[in-house]
């Protein structure tokens, strides 16, 4: 249970006792807060938190609500911010880097391009790979527009979709597969 310190002329704050103390520096009090009345303590009256979506949205406590000693504290349903979800899911620069290099229909397209004489756009898209590991995506994306014409089909498609599990950001999904 909890308790409202509702102090007639303040704004009502969540009972404790440096709360207590503060308000009344020379009583002394008992360790339960029920039967403090006298001191404008109340019990409040709890709301059951809402269903929601945490991947989206965000309880938020609202302000002790009554008077005399009839309390109630609600909740509210907020989106998160483009922060908050960042937090969430950040991006997985490293794993997606891992994911590429063991994936077969990738290292097959790699190994054309060299055999088809372009051994430096090979070698930039493996360089520019583990510079976007560390975050620092540009040099892919320059070799990979390079090479996207000599995809097989469905190969820009493909890494795109595996960016995406990886949380990547969208500007970085896009020209992954410009079509």
């Amino acid at each position: 249970m909890s308790y409202v310190l509702a102090i007639p002329s303040t704004t009502p704050v969540l009972a404790t006792r440096a709360a207590l103390q503060a308000a009344y520096p020379s009583s002394i009090f008992p360790a339960s807060f029920a039967g403090l009345e006298d001191f404008h303590v109340y019990s409040v009256t709890p709301s059951l938190e809402p269903e929601y979506d945490p991947t989206t949205h965000k309880l938020i406590l609202q302000p002790f609500t009554g008077s005399g000693s009839s309390w109630t504290q609600a909740w509210t349903i907020e989106p998160l911010s483009a922060a908050e979800l960042a937090a969430l899911n950040p991006p997985q620069w490293q794993e997606f880097a891992a994911a590429v290099v063991m994936d077969p229909a990738i290292n097959s397209m790699l190994t054309a391009v060299a055999a088809a004489g372009f051994p430096a756009l090979a070698g930039g898209l493996q360089v520019g790979m583990g510079q976007a590991a560390e975050g620092k995506p540009q040099t892919f994306v320059t070799m990979w527009a390079g090479v996207t014409p000599m995809l097989t089909e469905g190969l820009a498609a493909h890494l795109a979709a595996m960016a995406t599990t990886y949380h990547l950001p969208a500007a970085f999904v896009a020209n992954l597969n410009p079509a």
